[in-house]
């Protein structure tokens, strides 16, 4: 896997939400791989509210996973 293939963008629906998506931000450096997720305006793509960031996976899909259970958290947060 290249370094320059990053960084890499993923979007993820929100149910009974048509202006805004979750953005998740996959980015590699020299010894892990880090992710930041944000809640973002779906036709602008600007940040709506930041849920957070975090460093120190061995892997892109492990960072991914970590990113979406993130928001899965923070979704589940707003409704309780």
């Amino acid at each position: 896997m290249n370094d320059y293939n990053f960084p890499k963008e993923y979007y993820l629906e929100l149910t009974n939400n048509d202006n805004l998506l979750i953005r998740v931000v996959i980015n590699k450096s020299r010894i892990d791989f880090s992710h930041e997720v944000d809640i973002v305006f779906k036709k602008s793509k600007k940040i709506y509210h930041h849920v957070g960031r975090e460093y120190g996976h061995e892997d892109e899909r492990e960072s991914l996973d970590q990113a979406v259970i993130k928001a899965t958290k923070f979704l589940a947060g707003l409704i309780h």
